[in-house]
């Protein structure tokens, strides 16, 4: 989990930082990723849930709000 906190947190500052493709690549694959890539295992869902920094799990939740209307 340690390694994984340095990545999210690695691309929250990347996203912060970065140009729209940077920006775009990060909200279309990474986050969009961890609805398919966590959440098979709710107690592991929770747990990279509480890793995530604050940014992309803005982004996250808006993408998970905006593929149901």
């Amino acid at each position: 989990m340690a390694a994984a906190q340095k990545c999210f947190t690695l691309a929250a500052k990347l996203y912060k930082k970065g140009n729209v493709a940077v920006k775009n690549a990060i909200e279309n694959v990474y986050v969009y990723s961890f609805s398919h890539a966590f959440f098979h295992d709710e107690q592991k869902r929770k747990e990279v849930m509480e890793i995530i920094p604050l940014p992309l799990y803005e982004l996250y939740k808006k993408q998970v709000i905006n593929s149901h209307l």
